[in-house]
């Protein structure tokens, strides 16, 4: 696949702390004789389940205390106080930690009686905010097989307790490293190629077509740390993830120690990758019509500050917006969380309309909050001032000629006031932008 050949040629020089990065993927002496000693050579299925092992007490690095670390630096504190080495369901042993989010830590797990490994996404105590288990067995009813639609599917999920009550945990396939961790650390200059922009955005397409036009579910937390990428095989992806095993054992993350906690540092997977899957369904909504605000901050669509109903659409602003940070490396917009929502919102608005123009007037009245900001004529009020020069024709010098010129268009189809005039996840598939050759 086009996907697996650009993206393989970008993940070796990856993480110098990692055993995984000193060899290519490819030399398999020294990993063979680990795929040995944990059992995953020979057939599936055929041996005894395999005994936990011992995780180092030591050798890793201390973070001072007086620093926020990893999911502290969150506003919620209720998750769940996970210990690699620790086995859930007499079953799941906890290798290493492999990322987290606003609503769960995700580790990755040896599965001992199956002699593979599996993905555990461990939430906080917020069962009531958790989506991902309805939506994953509401897609199901409409596909037998989600990964089709690059789309991660749930295999299983179990409570455990903790200190905060219950906490849910939701087993999937392993995947490697996020789109925003390649940008961020494996592409030259921290930028897409266009064809490689392209082959991420297709995908993504390819997935939101199927989430609105059969399923009916509105992702709503579209973002580069939300699509990850696969292995390509079951042979390939559990003599990655024992090699990881091994790294970790060998190479502890660091860590920060606490009286009643252990917080450690995230292991950037860069395995043998395929395709781009579309991960984390725990704030989508199913359904064609929703409210409230759903995302993260700077991904937010003008119907969502304003207040309004929202659909589909908002799943496209938020690709628009993907798109634009691959190619050119930063975000367009950008918000700084101490300042009062009114200020932030002013600001976001502000820069919305010196991107796209001032919103139609009709589109304002849908929503009971517009006067906060516009006048009754749609004149802006004021609350933050307009930037200048921040056109998107000003910004987006990166991509020049021809090419550069169908970027833009295609930006335009998606970063539109009126939610109704975005091209839908079907008809951008078949944009000029998509469809010409790239280098």
């Amino acid at each position: 696949m086009v996907v697996a050949q650009c993206f393989s040629r970008n993940l070796v020089k990856h993480h110098s702390s990692d055993l995984t990065s000193k060899q290519p993927f490819s030399v398999a002496a020294k990993r063979d004789k680990w795929l040995d000693k944990l059992g995953l050579w020979g057939g599936w299925g055929t041996r005894k389940p395999l005994q936990p092992r011992v995780f180092p007490t030591s050798g890793f690095e201390l973070i001072d205390a007086s620093k926020t670390f990893q999911e502290e630096c969150l506003t919620h504190h209720d998750f769940y106080p996970v210990r690699l080495g620790e086995v859930f369901q007499n079953r799941y042993q906890v290798v290493t930690k492999i990322g987290f989010g606003f609503s769960a830590t995700t580790w990755l797990g040896h599965d001992l009686q199956d002699h593979t490994y599996v993905s555990l996404k461990v939430h906080r105590n917020n069962v009531q905010e958790n989506r991902e288990l309805e939506v994953s067995e509401h897609i199901k009813k409409r596909t037998t097989h989600p990964s089709s639609h690059h789309i991660r599917p749930v295999h299983e999920f179990f409570r455990i307790e903790g200190q905060y009550g219950d906490h849910d945990v939701i087993v999937q396939t392993p995947l490697t490293i996020s789109v925003f961790d390649l940008q961020r650390y494996a592409l030259p200059g921290n930028v897409f190629t266009p064809r490689l922009a392209k082959e991420v955005v297709k995908r993504v397409l390819l997935s939101l077509d199927f989430l609105h036009s059969e399923a009916h579910v509105i992702h709503s937390d579209i973002h580069p740390e939300n699509l990850l990428l696969g292995c390509k095989g079951r042979d390939d992806r559990d003599r990655y993830f024992a090699w990881v095993e091994e790294a970790e054992l060998r190479n502890p993350v660091a860590r920060k120690v606490m009286k009643d906690r252990t917080i450690y540092a995230s292991r950037v997977m860069n395995g043998p990758v395929d395709e781009v899957y579309l991960c984390d369904f725990g704030r989508a909504h199913i359904g064609s019509e929703g409210s409230g605000t759903p995302g993260i901050m700077h991904c937010r669509a003008p119907e969502i500050i304003l207040d309004m109903r929202w659909s589909y659409p908002i799943d496209l602003w938020s690709l628009g917006l993907l798109a634009w940070a691959m190619l050119h490396g930063k975000k367009l917009f950008t918000l700084h969380e101490p300042e009062e929502k009114r200020v932030k919102d002013a600001k976001h608005l502000a820069n919305m309309i010196a991107l796209l123009g001032p919103p139609p007037l009709d589109f304002l009245k849908r929503s009971k909050t517009y006067l906060e900001f516009w006048d009754k004529e749609g004149c802006w009020r004021g609350i933050a001032p307009i930037p200048r020069n921040r056109t998107l024709e000003c910004l987006g010098r990166s991509v020049t000629g021809g090419e550069g010129a169908m970027f833009l268009e295609f930006i335009r189809a998606l970063l539109c006031w009126v939610p109704e005039k975005r091209l839908t996840a079907k008809q951008a598939l078949s944009h000029p932008w998509l469809t010409a050759p790239s280098r």
